[in-house]
């Protein structure tokens, strides 16, 4: 339950905002459980890239998985770049992915003034 509440923001009113722009006779149980459960799965699915990346990084570097020093920030700045350095045509990948890096923090800044803002939208009506 707190990786759903992580990921989709709930606390900080993004699904409030968002869901007060829909039509009044929409399912909201049905399209919240959607919700949840494709966030879900995509996170179960993301969990297969980071642990046989993580192997592949502990294959390449000849250390057991559990001395690798990843965690938090050093996963994203340390072990990904490293790995995606190896693909042919590397910097080119980890430039993308810091790309997208950039990218995700502009469109949850979006998110959360889409938030603030339809909150004072509702209270001018």
């Amino acid at each position: 339950v707190s990786q759903i509440f992580f990921s989709l923001s709930v606390t900080f009113g993004v699904m409030t905002a968002y869901g007060s722009h829909m039509p009044r006779n929409e399912p909201a149980f049905v399209n919240s459980c959607v919700i949840a459960l494709a966030n879900s799965m995509f996170s179960f699915i993301a969990g297969f890239a980071v642990f046989s990346a993580l192997g592949n990084e502990s294959l390449y570097t000849g250390t057991a998985i559990g001395d690798l020093k990843v965690g938090g920030p050093s996963l994203v700045f340390g072990t990904w770049p490293s790995i995606l350095s190896r693909l042919p045509g590397g910097i080119h990948w980890v430039q993308l992915f810091f790309f997208f890096l950039i990218l995700l923090g502009i469109d949850s800044a979006f998110s959360f003034q889409e938030a603030l803002l339809t909150c004072i939208r509702d209270i001018e009506m």
